[in-house]
């Protein structure tokens, strides 16, 4: 079932935190994360994506030596994005539909990629899984908590990457 899916999931993403160099783009992160507003390196991240780069900030200190470390949170957002997408098809689609959207997104190269590099997607990935099924809610039921927790998620998400306003 479910369980043995996200131990696959795990072990498929589990590889990529110890085996590759950082990416360009992983060391800026670094740098954004750990200096938040006056990087050395250039202009800090704080700008577009505050909620990802506080979340990095009490681990930043720990590159050059525990890039594992590093890469920790997004193996985590990415493995929380899958039982979100499960969570949500498995209510509004059933858990055979649940079961196939868990197996897509495990195996998905791009979902892999992302829950293993120092980078915010994993964690937008996890936001949209929950923003989507806090709407459909809020349009079932109408009340109040669902309308907040639907703008509460918009703001987290805008606030890891501009571009997650898009789709909005």
């Amino acid at each position: 079932g479910g369980g043995r899916m996200l131990g696959v999931a795990l072990l498929l993403r589990l590889p990529g935190l110890f085996s590759f160099d950082l990416w360009q783009d992983e060391i800026y992160s670094i740098y954004e994360a750990k200096y938040l507003y006056r990087s050395p390196i250039g202009p800090g991240g704080m700008e577009l994506r505050p909620l990802y780069f506080l979340l990095l900030h009490p681990l930043a200190d720990a590159w050059p030596k525990a890039t594992a470390l590093l890469r920790l949170p997004s193996l985590l957002f990415g493995l929380a994005g899958i039982v979100a997408t499960w969570l949500l098809t498995r209510r509004y689609a059933g858990r055979p539909a649940a079961f196939v959207a868990m197996v897509l997104v495990t195996l998905l190269p791009f979902h892999i990629n992302a829950s293993q590099m120092l980078r915010w997607i994993s964690l937008l990935f996890l936001l949209g899984a929950m923003l989507t099924h806090a709407v459909l809610r809020a349009m079932e039921t109408d009340e109040r908590r669902h309308h907040l927790l639907t703008l509460g998620l918009v703001l987290a998400g805008s606030l890891t990457h501009i571009t997650f306003l898009m789709p909005q």
